[in-house]
């Protein structure tokens, strides 16, 4: 954690809302984690593939200089992508999946996550 940052943790805010209400909890979550006026240090367990997409879009449009009015830049150092998986003798796994300018992860994701992120990233 950066020093003067807050700590926020949030657990599956995707739970129970629209999937168009993740897409705009993705975008919140992006534009506080990126607000230079109070700094956040986030926290985020989500099962959601929509909140993770707008993240890794935002990551792209920052590195292609598209962004859009009002929208701040993200970058892959500002954010760290990990999966959890259970190891055929019960033991956990935590993986750190790490992402480029091009808001594509560098290892793959583990059980089919993230097959859908084609329709959502290039639209």
């Amino acid at each position: 954690m950066v020093p003067g940052t807050s700590l926020v943790a949030i657990e599956q805010p995707e739970l129970h809302v629209h999937p168009s209400v993740q897409v705009g909890l993705g975008k919140l979550i992006a534009e506080a984690a990126t607000d230079n006026d109070s700094p956040i240090t986030m926290i985020l367990e989500t099962h959601s593939e929509h909140i993770a997409l707008v993240l890794l879009r935002q990551i792209e449009k920052t590195a292609n200089y598209s962004l859009a009015d009002g929208e701040r830049e993200l970058q892959p150092k500002d954010v760290a992508f990990h999966s959890v998986t259970v190891e055929s003798d019960g033991a956990l796994r935590l993986q750190l999946h790490e992402v480029n300018a091009r808001g594509d992860f560098e290892t793959p994701w583990p059980g089919g996550f993230f097959d859908e992120r084609g329709k959502v990233l290039f639209e």
